[in-house]
C-alpha cells in the first residue's frame, strides 16, 4: 500500500517540476530582452538587404536612399543599447 501512495507522490513531483518547466520556458520566451534579441537580428538583416539593394543599384533615387539610410540607422541606434 504505502509503494503506490508513494509512486503517486513521485508522479505529482514530476508533473509538477513538468508544468513549471513549460510555464518556465515560456516566460523567457516571451521576456524584452529576447524580443530585442529578434529585433535586433531582423534589424541586421534589413541592414544587410539595404547594403545589397544599393550596391546591386536597386536604389538609384538618391533622396531615397539617404532617407531609408537614416531611418534604418535611427532604428539602429536605438534597439542596439543592449547589443
Amino acid at each position: 500500500m504505502a509503494s503506490s501512495s508513494n509512486t503517486a507522490v513521485f508522479g505529482v513531483i514530476v508533473g509538477a517540476m513538468t508544468i513549471f518547466g513549460v510555464i518556465l520556458g515560456f516566460c523567457q520566451s516571451h521576456l524584452p530582452s529576447q524580443t530585442i534579441k529578434e529585433l535586433n537580428g531582423l534589424l541586421d538583416e534589413t541592414q544587410g538587404l539595404y547594403e545589397s539593394a544599393v550596391e546591386d543599384g536597386y536604389l538609384t533615387d538618391d533622396t531615397l536612399r539617404s532617407q531609408m539610410k537614416e531611418e534604418l540607422a535611427k532604428y539602429v541606434h536605438k534597439f542596439s543599447v543592449g547589443k
